[in-house]
């Protein structure tokens, strides 16, 4: 089907994401869909419905809404790194660095290993006015973590393009 003409609402924002996979990813890890997209059943467990819930809306671009369901999923799971990356994402796209760097910083506590972590943490903080240094040091964790992930490698590239040039 075409594009509507004329003006319309954008597109919901694309959670740009590394997946541990390495094969990058457009949205939160998504756990209530079929591989053609539709929408599988709520799931039985609470932290995993709220889950669903916050990718749900993450999708439609309901950034508000999302970080509230992944925030109430922590509740009930916090020790759960996926949902703290999933809300910073979230937080991010609403402008509230701070708050998607405290997510990041939990992601990199429970999931060390884990490049999607640093990615997060990274990219928060990027986004905060002092944190330009660690930041891109987050996302070198990344890449050595999983050095061939085109999705780290160029969110790495990017920052390391806006540092500021030696004096």
């Amino acid at each position: 089907k075409p594009p509507p003409e004329g003006p319309g609402p954008p597109p919901p924002p694309q959670m740009d994401e590394a997946r541990s996979d390495g094969q990058g990813g457009g949205g939160p890890d998504e756990g209530n869909k079929k591989g053609g997209g539709e929408l599988l059943p709520e799931p039985s467990d609470p932290a995993d419905a709220a889950k669903a819930r916050g990718v749900q809306a993450f999708q439609r671009g309901d950034m508000a809404e999302a970080v509230g369901h992944f925030t109430d999923a922590i509740s009930l799971r916090g020790s759960d790194f996926s949902l703290h990356a999933n809300r910073s994402a979230a937080m991010l796209q609403l402008g509230r660095a701070e708050e998607a760097v405290s997510d990041g910083r939990r992601c990199v506590e429970l999931e060390p290993s884990n490049a999607k972590s640093h990615y997060r943490l990274g990219t928060a903080l990027l986004a905060t006015t002092n944190g330009r240094e660690e930041g891109t040091s987050c996302l070198k964790a990344a890449c050595d973590l999983e050095p061939l992930n085109p999705q780290l490698r160029g969110a790495l590239a990017k920052a390391l393009r806006s540092a500021p040039a030696p004096a």
